[in-house]
C-alpha cells in the first residue's frame, strides 16, 4: 500500500515508481549523492562526463544494479580495475554488490580492484557473500579486490 506522501493530488498523473518505495536514480544523480555522502574531490559533473566518455571505449564498461555503479576497466581477460558510485542504503548496496559479482563472473572477470573510502565496506562485503581482501593505503584509503 502506498504512503499518503506518494500520491498524486488531484489532477496529478501518478509519476512511474510512486506506488514503489526504491526511487531509480539517473547517473548523474547517483554520481552527486556519492559526491556529497564521501566526500570526492573531483565536481560530480566531471565525473559524469568521465562515465559518459569511458562508457565508449571497448575496455571500460559501465554496470549499473539498482543505484550503484561499478566502471570497470579490463586489465586482462579475468582481471579488472574499478571504481563505485552508489546511493543505496547499506541492504541495497549489498544486493547490488550481490549482482556486479554475477555480471562480472559473466563477463569472465575473476578478480576486481576497486578503491573505497568514507564507506565502512567491509561489513557490506561480508553480507554479500562476496570473497575479498582489503589493503590499507595512503591518506585513509582502502582497496579491495574482490574475486567472482
Amino acid at each position: 500500500m502506498a504512503h499518503a506522501h506518494s500520491l498524486p493530488k488531484k489532477g496529478q498523473e501518478l509519476s512511474k515508481g510512486a506506488l514503489t518505495k526504491k526511487q531509480e536514480l539517473t547517473t548523474m544523480q547517483i554520481v552527486e549523492r556519492d559526491a556529497i555522502k564521501y566526500g570526492l574531490k573531483l565536481s560530480p559533473d566531471a565525473i559524469h562526463k568521465t562515465i559518459l566518455t569511458i562508457s565508449q571505449h571497448p575496455e571500460y564498461r559501465v554496470l549499473r544494479a539498482n543505484n550503484s555503479l561499478l566502471l570497470m576497466h579490463r586489465k586482462s581477460q579475468t582481471v579488472a580495475d574499478g571504481i563505485m558510485f552508489t546511493a543505496d542504503g547499506p541492504q541495497t548496496f549489498v544486493t547490488s554488490l550481490r549482482q556486479f559479482k554475477y555480471a562480472l563472473h559473466k563477463a569472465g572477470v575473476r578478480e576486481m580492484t576497486f578503491p573505497s573510502s568514507g564507506l565502512a565496506i567491509e561489513p557490506l562485503l561480508k553480507r554479500s557473500g562476496l570473497q575479498y581482501s582489503i589493503k590499507d593505503v595512503e591518506g585513509g584509503q582502502q582497496l579491495v579486490t574482490v574475486r567472482s
